[in-house]
């Protein structure tokens, strides 16, 4: 329960510092156990004395520190777009997408139309790697 919660304040505090590199929380390298820990020694009839308000935003507070100090940061490069590989053409790129759209809508790799999609992305990805090896011996 635990774990879910601060999860679910990650994607509240996402934050970028700038066009190209943002920074997030990597949860996956976190050391929970001492987070448990130190939730264990508070004491909590002392921190939550008060109104509710009160009492939710030194919680939060608590919850926000252990996070900082047990959770590292890492850091992630994207411009937003996908980044495509050097030798993928432009009609790969575009079957890949329409591959990912259709089975976004049906949900099933063994729908007919899934089917279709993935062949059409493949063939077009080993055409696109070998125009892209042509070109490079050519070179």
């Amino acid at each position: 329960m635990l774990d879910a919660g601060i999860e679910a304040s990650a994607c509240a505090r996402k934050s970028t510092t700038s066009t190209s590199t943002s920074t997030s929380r990597d949860y996956h390298r976190g050391d929970y156990e001492q987070i448990r820990h130190e939730l264990i020694k508070t004491d909590w009839d002392h921190e939550l004395s008060g109104n509710m308000e009160v009492c939710w935003n030194k919680f939060k507070n608590i919850l926000l520190q252990l996070e900082d100090k047990y959770i590292t940061v890492k850091k992630s490069y994207s411009s937003g777009r996908m980044k495509k590989p050097i030798w993928m053409s432009r009609s790969a790129v575009n079957c890949v997408r329409r591959k990912n759209k259709i089975f976004k809508k049906y949900k099933d790799k063994h729908h007919p139309a899934v089917k279709k999609a993935n062949k059409k992305a493949t063939e077009a990805l080993r055409k696109a790697k070998h125009i892209f090896e042509k070109n490079l011996q050519t070179v």
